[in-house]
């Protein structure tokens, strides 16, 4: 049985590993063949973890030949690579099929007979004539594994949040070793550029330093992010502030350009001194226009939504863990409702995506370059529209928002 159950796991490990790196190479995402590999790799994960379970109770089964490839095949698929989704290598897929393709072709030249099994074609085990069960082998193993098993789901837990957001924001944000990293990218379509420059709203400052509106010989607009709010509905804010504090950070308001922009397009509103379409400039090739809607266009259900989240926020901030606990453990509290969450995200993301695409269209008719330093959650959206309209991506680069070890 133990023999039967090692061909199995193998054959089906080295047909996985070809599959997975056809589909990888040729980026086969769906379709009948994406189904077969998803299936096979499914059957092998799961041979691995009986094969793997059972070496705890018997010496019949060679680490060497069924060990490794189902630590492989664990780690790569129960993980998700970790810590591989920290380095977010390109083609990342491809490199983990091409090692296990490397390590399917060495155990066939290394363990694959033409009269291997029952004197037919197999690999051969040289565990199988050991003896089987041993009190010593079950304890160290499972001694190991018991060691083992919360590394494991936390690693788990950690490569799914990483590859959650990125997937989330389209790799606007991502989370290296160092700290969280914001993307900026540039879209062209025949002489308009788009240049979406990802935001966050809390941040080290020297990220809201380093920002710069205009380019040499290019006409440019920014459409500035900022909800307004005439009728005072959330004349408390959100607690970002406060949040930033917390954390020894920044808020985009408070320093660098993004602020001093925003102080500026400010004063002209108070001055009246605005153009009829809002726009204000600040030097002879850089105009600026608030992008955004007010918060009066948000469901009266959003509108507690937010002040609910700047409550959390300030429970938090305070050290009032009671406060904190206790909103989180009401499921009849406002942000535990996932229809109102989910009709909160409409206003917030959907509905000023599709006012912003407004702008963006009416600002190329009169710009040569349009910047959108908006929140990255924003840019995924706005990404696959300009990429609808024909626009073509020729560059994008990341930059520190918090650094984890600072000097």
């Amino acid at each position: 049985m133990i023999s039967f159950l090692t061909q199995l796991f193998l054959y089906g490990f080295c047909f996985d590993a070809l599959l997975s790196f056809w589909a990888e190479f040729y980026q086969v995402q769906a379709g009948s063949f994406a189904e077969i590999r998803a299936l096979i790799a499914f059957s092998a994960v799961a041979q691995g973890l009986v094969l793997y379970v059972c070496m705890m109770f018997t010496r019949k089964i060679s680490f060497r030949l069924v060990g490794l490839p189902a630590i492989f095949l664990i780690w790569a698929n129960l993980t998700a690579a970790f810590p591989l989704p920290l380095f977010y290598l390109p083609q990342g897929g491809l490199w983990l099929s091409a090692i296990q393709l490397l390590i399917a072709a060495g155990l066939i030249g290394w363990a694959w007979r033409s009269d291997g099994a029952g004197g037919g074609p197999g690999f051969v085990d040289p565990a199988l004539h050991r003896e089987g069960f041993t009190l010593r082998r079950l304890l160290v193993l499972g001694g190991i594994n018991i060691l083992l098993a919360p590394l494991l789901a936390a690693a788990a837990l950690v490569s799914g949040a990483l590859l959650s957001l990125e997937k989330a924001t389209a790799g606007y944000v991502r989370i290296r070793p160092s700290g969280l990293y914001i993307t900026q990218s540039s879209f062209l379509k025949q002489a308009h550029t788009v240049a979406l420059d990802g935001m966050i709203h809390v941040a080290d400052s020297a990220f809201y330093d380093d920002l710069k509106w205009g380019v040499a010989g290019a006409r440019t607009l920014v459409l500035l992010e900022g909800v307004t709010d005439q009728d005072k509905l959330l004349s408390a804010g959100l607690g970002m502030e406060k949040l930033a504090e917390f954390f020894g950070l920044k808020t985009q308001m408070e320093t660098g350009q993004y602020s001093r922009t925003i102080n500026q397009l400010m004063a002209k509103e108070s001055a009246g001194d605005l153009a009829a379409d809002g726009t204000i400039t600040l030097d002879d090739s850089v105009d600026v226009r608030r992008a955004d809607v007010d918060v009066n266009t948000f469901r009266p259900q959003t509108i507690n939504y937010l002040k609910a989240a700047a409550l959390l926020f300030q429970s938090t901030r305070s050290g009032r863990m009671e406060d904190f606990l206790k909103i989180m453990e009401d499921k009849k509290d406002v942000l535990q409702n996932e229809q109102i969450a989910k009709d909160a995200m409409q206003d917030i993301l959907v509905n000023r995506n599709t006012h912003l695409i407004g702008q963006i269209e009416q600002g190329l008719s009169t710009h040569e370059r349009i910047v959108i330093p908006w929140g990255a959650m924003h840019l995924a959206g706005i990404e696959e529209y300009l990429r609808s309209k024909g626009y073509a991506e020729i560059g994008r680069v990341e930059k520190p928002a918090v650094l984890f070890w600072k000097k």
